[in-house]
């Protein structure tokens, strides 16, 4: 998984990362056989800071590979 985002100094290779996608027109079991989410273990991160006029633009791009699902909770029932 690549992905770029906003520029922090939290992003560190070894940390992990819980990506959740709410919005998909899969169900949940097949957003796990497709490994859409879950946890992402950071393998490669780097920082660009450019300058564009007289204000800074600051990206991080990140590597990550998928770790596995996070376990379901069932709905309580009444």
């Amino acid at each position: 998984c690549n992905f770029s985002a906003f520029g922090h100094t939290v992003w560190r290779p070894g940390k992990f990362i819980y990506m959740y996608f709410p919005l998909t027109w899969f169900e949940e079991w097949q957003t796990r056989v497709l490994g859409l989410g879950g946890y992402y273990l950071m393998t490669k991160v780097s920082n660009n800071i450019q300058r564009i006029g007289k204000r800074y633009d600051w990206n991080t791009q990140i590597e990550a590979k998928w770790e596995g699902m996070a376990k379901t909770t069932l709905k309580p029932t009444p």
